[in-house]
């Protein structure tokens, strides 16, 4: 199944959220400031990105408006379930977090867990498909918050 540019900013957008909703929890869990702050920080980049990706949406020409609901919520679900943890499993993930370092390399691990996953669906394309385009795009703003994390460490 091929998605279209839409199902894939949606799914975009849906990481982003599914990552902000995330990282505040973590943020929350640490009473250690600098842990804290790691978290925080990417719950900014995490909204930055899904702002962006708002606004890539809002740019393109082929809306279906005839996609129902569910069909919209599914697709923003499917990316978010494959890299973060369910509520029940983030406190077991936390656990193995022990200073700010491990902190920031756990951030990385994610980042680079989504980047993974899109590349897996760039493999649904031809060469020259215009969603590669957009695919690209989404990767180069997961690896901008990899670059970021590194300079925290």
């Amino acid at each position: 199944m091929s998605y279209s540019m839409e199902d894939i900013i949606n799914i975009a957008i849906g990481l982003e959220e599914s990552g902000v909703n995330f990282y505040e929890k973590c943020s929350k869990l640490f009473k250690d400031p600098g842990k804290a702050d790691v978290f925080r920080f990417m719950v900014r980049e995490e909204r930055d990105h899904s702002k962006t990706f708002g606004a890539l949406k809002s740019k393109l020409k082929s809306f279906d408006p005839h996609l129902s609901l569910k069909y919209r919520e599914f697709i923003a679900k499917m990316g978010a379930e494959r890299v973060f943890p369910e509520k029940e499993d983030v406190v077991k993930e936390l656990s193995k977090i022990v200073t700010v370092v491990d902190a920031v390399d756990y951030a990385i691990k994610k980042e680079q867990e989504t980047i993974i996953f899109y590349n897996e669906m760039k493999e649904l394309y031809d060469n020259d498909a215009p969603e590669l385009d957009v695919l690209n795009h989404v990767i180069r703003e997961e690896e901008k918050h990899i670059e970021d994390l590194k300079k925290m460490k």
